[in-house]
């Protein structure tokens, strides 16, 4: 009995060495497809001086690995120079830097899916003025696979021009001699009396009138028709307050007076 259980001891040992062997080869198998990944790169191009307000358009190029199985994006940050004199290492700390100094003109700039090689125009329209590290990042959102900065110098937007100066006044002739200078005044207010079965409009006395006109109202409302001196009695006027109304012109301007009412007979 003893004698047979070298054999199975041995097979053991010969079934766990297979079983070693195995497992080394698919180790060494899962491991080279990481050792063969492509290294990504990105390059931020384009003029070191921009206007506030005016867009300036970069170019970010380079290149997505092919055997990458995520979708790589170029995400690109102004941040300015006051706040930090380098480009974050990690696309997260560049993207809290920018919004924490966008009083100063920190701003997310473009977000750009893009593959293979790539070259892509990216606008910079700076807010304030400055200078600015706008900062590219290569990345899959979570971990990036290459950086790259460019520096902006930014100035104020040129004044607008001033407006022009309105045109002098046209020189107005005086008027002729004799001519009033003023707008025709009511010295005595007009007055209305009844005559029989009609209410007669006096004008009272003016000054600087050259031409009157004249209205009656009946019971407050203008009395449609009725513009002479004259106004008969009706039964739709009798036992209402009648009045007139006196306009004075003359070349310079006009002025109205209305009479004290009188209760039609």
């Amino acid at each position: 009995m003893h004698t047979r259980s070298k054999p199975r001891a041995a097979s053991r040992l010969a079934v766990t060495a297979l079983g070693v062997l195995a497992l080394t080869a698919t180790a060494s198998t899962a491991a080279s497809p990481a050792s063969a990944l492509e290294p990504g790169t990105l390059s931020l191009t384009g003029p070191t001086s921009a206007t506030v307000g005016s867009p300036a358009v970069m170019t970010a190029s380079g290149h997505v690995p092919s055997d990458a199985y995520l979708e790589r994006y170029v995400y690109v940050y102004s941040i300015p120079t006051s706040v930090v004199s380098a480009c974050p290492a990690a696309r997260t700390n560049a993207l809290q830097l920018s919004s924490a100094s966008s009083g100063q003109g920190g701003d997310t700039v473009a977000f750009v899916n893009v593959t293979g090689d790539f070259s892509v125009p990216i606008a910079y329209t700076p807010s304030h003025a400055g200078t600015f590290l706008l900062c590219g990042y290569l990345s899959e959102m979570v971990y990036d696979d290459a950086t790259a900065q460019h520096v902006v110098t930014a100035v104020g937007a040129p004044a607008p021009p001033s407006p022009p100066a309105p045109p002098a006044p046209a020189p107005t002739s005086p008027p002729p001699a004799g001519a009033a200078a003023t707008a025709p005044s009511s010295d005595t207010r007009p007055r209305v009396v009844q005559r029989g079965n009609r209410l007669v409009c006096k004008r009272g006395t003016w000054t600087d009138a050259t031409s009157y006109s004249f209205r009656w109202k009946v019971g407050g409302r203008t009395h449609k028709g009725a513009t002479s001196t004259r106004l008969r009695v009706t039964r739709a006027i009798r036992g209402r307050k009648v009045q007139c109304a006196v306009t004075g012109r003359n070349a310079v301007g006009s002025s109205t007076v209305l009479s004290r009412p009188l209760r039609a007979r």
